[in-house]
């Protein structure tokens, strides 16, 4: 009969031979937690792109959103002797432009016939549309397009770094604001009609709409830069919101300025500009 020594010393040799060292165990750990590791980063990586997708998407409506209303607007406008598109005196201001659109409704004198709209950026970078009805007997809308009652509105968009409306005429693009020009009148009245305060720049839709133009405006040409709602949130929590560089006049350097700011790549990759040119009626 064997001994137990030999039956301990078989065991032994048995265990040695099915098992594993320690190295081994932790060998394999080490491969399964570096793959657990690279899952991970990889699946991160691909939630990270989504979200910046997503984010991108929201942007890119929120600004199609406010181009999309500005074109209705502009498109139903009234342009003749009494009404027409202005735009601020001061290019800093925070006034975009305003106009008198058309509404369907009653002829009759005591029914609101019109709509004066005006468009701005207020202090939380957003776009908003201001908006007031004018009867039908009104003589000139264009003076009553500023001195109506706004209703209060929500904006069309938020998130916004800069907005731009360019005048698109017969031989160049002119701002809208704080340049004069040959396409505007700026002399305080417009066929009799005085300027609302703080506006001067009228834009005529068509040669010979008023005495002293000389370039005919076909389109609005309008620019929004906006970020989306992430990279605002972290340019405002981080204090650069306020010291950045404003956008200048030109909106085509607009990408190469955004690129020279020293803000995350991921913001800057959320800045989205968009341009639309609307046709006049």
């Amino acid at each position: 009969m064997r001994t137990m020594a030999t039956r301990l010393s078989d065991f032994r040799g048995r265990y040695r031979h099915e098992g594993h060292t320690l190295i081994e165990v932790l060998a394999a750990v080490g491969i399964l937690a570096m793959m657990l590791v690279l899952m991970y980063e990889m699946v991160e990586g691909i939630f990270h792109a989504t979200r910046n997708q997503s984010h991108g998407m929201e942007c890119v409506a929120t600004g199609r959103r406010a181009l999309d209303v500005m074109t209705i607007d502009l498109q139903n406008g009234l342009f003749n002797g009494n009404s027409t598109l202005i735009a601020p005196t001061n290019a800093s201001a925070t006034n975009l432009f305003a106009l008198v659109t058309n509404r369907r409704g009653s002829n009759s004198s005591s029914t609101p016939r019109f709509l004066a709209v005006s468009y701005s950026l207020n202090g939380s970078n957003q776009v908003v549309r201001s908006y007031g009805s004018i009867g039908f007997g009104v003589m000139s809308s264009l003076s009553s397009s500023l001195t109506i009652p706004a209703a209060p509105s929500i904006p069309l968009a938020k998130g916004v770094l800069a907005v731009k409306a360019l005048a698109v005429t017969d031989s160049t693009n002119y701002p809208l604001s704080g340049v004069a020009s040959s396409n505007w009148a700026v002399t305080g009245s417009y066929n009799g009609h005085a300027v609302p305060s703080g506006y001067n720049a009228i834009v005529a839709d068509s040669a010979g709409f008023s005495i002293g133009l000389t370039n005919c405006t076909h389109a609005i040409e309008v620019w929004i830069a906006v970020v989306d709602e992430q990279g605002y949130g972290l340019l405002k929590s981080s204090g650069k919101l306020a010291s950045l560089v404003p956008l200048g006049s030109d909106p085509t350097a607009w990408r190469a300025q955004v690129d020279a700011w020293t803000i995350p790549a991921d913001v800057k990759s959320g800045i989205h500009i968009q341009k639309k040119t609307i046709p006049l009626p």
